[in-house]
């Protein structure tokens, strides 16, 4: 139920009857080694930290997010959008207390992700997000790399970095899982930073369709939005160009009569740009009193293993703003006293909205003179067809 406020009197009910129907950095994985140093000889160990190991079981039709804290105080979480795993699946992600090879160079240890009981990585259908939150400013050239397992080397995922309010977030995207952990760049690995073809081939999509219950006075409406929008530049960041339709039911009963007004609305282009932002109300490590971290709060789910859309006081992961075109058409029928009369009714506006993404669930906040309709969905990564 999304509570609207909005005067109410019968001229205004009418009225926002009307106005309802108008509603309606990420990096890519290339999979292609880089920066790669060490001995190919080397026996890569891992030094997990078990006490902080986190098991979660995930489903893969609605995904989730599996988080851990460092003994450093890092929070490290691996996005799962919908329909990114290969199957339904049991997760334990172990921070490492150490990098694996001796690498001196790090800023976080890392971490390692695995099916439990198996000791082998989950599957991938399509891309998934890990981001690293610490306390203070990282060294420059900073980025997340895949630890090799045969050897001491790493690839260099493309990594967005940044910075704000003594809170430092490196986020990358990722295909497949080995050991990742955060390191400084040497000179000659910052030019593989911007390479890779692979997630070229991955579009990132916005699916929304979801209504809003709204509840005016004698006026019940309800507004549902489907909304499609994609970016196909491989990355988050950026253009969404989509489509939209919505259709409203209101319905009134009062004074001994009763008022029906469905609505169909049509949308013009759906553009928006989004852009990252640094989650630090949401990710950034905090401690109990006796300085220990305090372990995230895991995900809620609904009675269909839907993600519960995350509380309105976490600090979104990327924002982008753009507005509606919407055009209206329905029929309103009033009945009384046995006798109904039709009309038909139109409607046309440019409404301000609002995208707002945190893990893999998206928000769509749109803004009406009355106050503001929220519609909730998911982001998820989508092989593009050849």
């Amino acid at each position: 139920m999304i509570a609207m406020r909005s005067p109410v009197g019968t001229c205004a009910v009418l009225a926002f009857a009307l106005l309802l129907t108008s509603c309606g950095r990420s990096g890519e994985d290339s999979g292609t080694p880089r920066g790669t140093r060490g001995d190919a000889d080397a026996k890569v160990t891992r030094a997990l930290d078990t006490a902080r190991a986190v098991s979660r079981r995930l489903v893969a039709a609605s995904g989730g997010v599996i988080s851990a804290v460092t003994s450093e105080g890092t929070s490290i979480s691996v996005v799962f959008p919908e329909a990114s795993l290969d199957k339904d699946i049991a997760l334990v992600l172990t921070p490492l207390s150490a990098a694996p090879a001796g690498d001196t160079a790090v800023v976080v240890p890392g971490f390692s992700i695995e099916e439990s009981g198996t000791g082998r990585s989950p599957l991938l259908k399509s891309p998934v997000l890990v981001t690293m939150v610490l306390a203070g400013s990282v060294r420059p050239h900073a980025s997340i790399v895949r630890y090799h397992d045969t050897d001491g080397g790493y690839d260099v995922m493309p990594t967005t970095v940044r910075t704000t309010a003594g809170v430092s977030t490196l986020r990358a995207t990722v295909s497949h899982f080995t050991t990742f952990g955060g390191r400084v760049l040497p000179p000659e690995d910052r030019a593989t930073v911007a390479g890779g073809d692979e997630f070229r081939d991955y579009n990132w999509v916005i699916y929304i369709n979801d209504h809003a219950d709204v509840i005016n006075g004698p006026m019940k409406s309800v507004v549902y939005l489907d909304l499609r929008a994609v970016n196909a530049s491989g990355d988050i960041d950026g253009t969404f160009e989509g489509t939209a339709t919505s259709r409203t039911t209101n319905e009134m009963t009062a004074g001994g009569g009763s008022m029906s007004a469905p609505f169909v609305s049509t949308f013009g282009r759906i553009l928006f740009v989004m852009a990252s932002s640094v989650a630090a109300g949401a990710d950034a490590p905090r401690f109990n009193r006796h300085g220990k971290p305090i372990e995230p709060a895991p995900p809620q789910f609904n009675r269909h293993g839907k993600p519960i859309p995350p509380e309105t006081d976490q600090v979104p992961e990327w924002r982008g703003e753009g507005s509606l075109s919407v055009t209206s058409r329905g029929t309103g029928t009033v009945t009384a006293g046995g006798q109904s009369a039709s009309t038909s009714l139109g409607t046309q506006a440019t409404l301000p909205y609002e995208v707002e993404i945190v893990g893999a669930s998206v928000s769509l906040i749109v803004t009406m003179p009355q106050g503001k309709l929220i519609f909730n969905g998911h982001i998820q990564g989508e092989r593009k067809r050849p």
